[in-house]
């Protein structure tokens, strides 16, 4: 069982350990069943002898009336809870999508990425545009920032073309995600940061690892592929790199 209010694994617990949630009905039967075992108790008190059946009869009433005091107690907070709680909740989430849209709107996916990390619930399907343009700016940032260095370090002798991998494969990778977005209708109305993405993208492949448009959509079907490889895009990269245009 999950907690209806924040999705934390319950057990066979009715009062959620994370966010203090507790499950009314539950707790209503649990505290049925401590109030029936006491006035078993009652009943079989009424075979002792009457003064002693008359001392334990006046503890298990006061523990009774204790009993359905925190009953009461209990039932009240969880009604106050499951009134207030979501409210809080819808409220918090309310201006947490009120910052990220404002980091989207600018094109600041770094500061909304940091933001995003700041939600205990960033995986709600209600920040789905912003994790999901997010972790295509991160490929992309570090994507970029790995094909340069390649570039700047091929001249030396012991240079090996296969670490390209990496970049080429996440470029790929977020120039499909892009595709694949732009194929779905942009549901979230998310095509023009998925335009400024695409764009970084291909400038990089074109402008620093020198592909052309045609070396760029084979890579991108060759990343398609479960066991992607491109050591024909490595030779071609490693040629242009050097001098050797073609």
């Amino acid at each position: 069982m999950n907690c209806p209010n924040c999705g934390a694994f319950l057990g066979d617990k009715h009062i959620c350990p994370y966010c203090g949630y507790e499950d009314e009905k539950i707790a209503q039967q649990l505290h049925k069943k401590e109030i029936a075992s006491i006035y078993q108790k009652i009943a079989a008190l009424l075979r002792m002898p009457e003064a002693q059946a008359r001392k334990i009869t006046h503890y298990l009433m006061v523990g009774i009336a204790g009993l359905i005091c925190v009953f009461l107690v209990s039932l009240l907070g969880s009604f106050i809870y499951s009134r207030v709680a979501p409210d809080f909740a819808y409220k918090e989430q309310q201006k947490a999508i009120s910052k990220l849209e404002g980091y989207y709107q600018s094109g600041d996916f770094d500061a909304m990425n940091k933001a995003l990390r700041d939600i205990d619930n960033s995986y709600d399907p209600v920040y789905q545009k912003y994790a999901m343009v997010g972790s295509m700016h991160d490929s992309l940032s570090l994507a970029s920032e790995n094909a340069e260095h390649l570039a700047n370090n091929i001249q030396y002798s012991d240079f090996r073309l296969d670490l390209f991998y990496f970049p080429l494969d996440q470029l790929f990778d977020v120039l499909n995600r892009c595709r694949d977005l732009e194929a779905n209708g942009f549901i979230y109305s998310e095509q023009s940061a998925v335009a400024a993405i695409s764009q970084q993208a291909t400038s990089v492949l074109k402008n620093i690892l020198k592909l052309t448009d045609s070396e760029i959509e084979y890579g991108m079907e060759r990343q398609r592929q479960d066991a992607s490889e491109y050591t024909e895009l490595y030779s071609i990269i490693g040629q242009r790199l050097r001098g050797n245009q073609k």
